[in-house]
């Protein structure tokens, strides 16, 4: 489904057949685990209603459920309920990790652009170096978190690139510098402060050094808060399932899924999983949710 610009230098058998790409977050195993609930459901027919599959593409970025609810996803496939897994390698082997309300924090890249002036790099005082400014805002943005959010607010910034100059030009100092990093919080207010004080923070930064940044805050994914009613159920299904309970609390992380847009206008539900080796367990842990279709 989705697979991440990185080379893999490994022999693993699941590796990708394609060069230069890494399914770095398991959609591959995404896939997997979807057709093995299709291969389940079909087989059993142990469920009322009517059960939906559904396959989503683009969420490395590209708010694949965002556009498949454009499309009219839930207006051609009208479901009551939404529920949606994601494997979690961290989890012992077939467990399932729950937990009611908050489960995957809001997602927000952004790209910071520094402009300077370019230069000799023995003559640094006829230049305005973007990569120095850079490293000053990299430095401030760390304190946003510390210093602007109350010590109760979880929240997360990184910066995650760095891109300045020609390596080959070891005595240029470049015109331009960019940052790319992320985001992760799980309320709108925090999400709020943050912007603020990070774009901020590396324009007056850049103007201190007689530069100027541009920040470009993206605000793809929303924050994924599940649903009481359906977690207790996914609860007892997980603790079903197998003669030792299975079901735990799973402490809301600062990975951003699409699954909030999803379930937008539906009770929904996002859990994570670690599926065991055998063939049973991983089919056990498609065990059906109660989908129903509206009449």
């Amino acid at each position: 489904m989705d697979a991440l610009p990185i080379r893999r230098r490994n022999s693993f058998g699941h590796r990708s057949a394609k060069a230069g790409l890494m399914h770095g977050c398991g959609h591959d195993g995404h896939t997997t685990m979807l057709l093995g609930a299709a291969q389940y459901l079909a087989a059993t027919r142990n469920f009322d209603g009517t059960a939906y599959l559904i396959f989503q593409p683009g969420e490395e970025g590209f708010g694949g459920a965002r556009v498949m609810m454009e499309d009219g996803l839930f207006v051609r496939f009208q479901c009551d309920e939404v529920y949606a897994l994601h494997n979690w390698p961290g989890l012992p082997a077939g467990h399932i990790g729950l937990n009611p309300g908050p489960m995957m924090a809001a997602g927000r890249p952004h790209r910071d652009h520094i402009g300077g002036r370019g230069g000799h790099a023995a003559h640094p005082h006829l230049a305005v170096d973007p990569v120095l400014i850079a490293g000053h805002i990299i430095t401030a943005a760390q304190s946003i978190v510390s210093r602007n959010t109350a010590p109760i607010d979880a929240a997360v910034v990184s910066l995650c690139s760095l891109t300045a100059g020609n390596p080959g030009a070891f005595s240029v100092i470049p015109r331009e510098a960019r940052l790319v990093g992320t985001v992760r919080a799980f309320q709108h207010s925090i999400q709020d402060t943050i912007e603020r004080r990070l774009t901020e923070l590396a324009q007056s930064v850049a103007r201190a050094f007689g530069g100027e940044a541009k920040v470009d805050y993206q605000r793809i994914y929303p924050a994924t808060i599940n649903h009481a009613p359906q977690y207790e159920h996914a609860l007892r299904v997980a603790e079903n399932w197998s003669p030792r309970p299975r079901g735990a609390q799973h402490a809301a992380e600062h990975g951003r899924r699409g699954l909030r847009l999803h379930a937008a206008g539906q009770a929904g539900l996002l859990h994570a999983a670690r599926p065991g080796r055998r063939r049973r367990r991983l089919l056990a842990a498609q065990q059906p949710l109660r989908f129903q279709r509206r009449r």
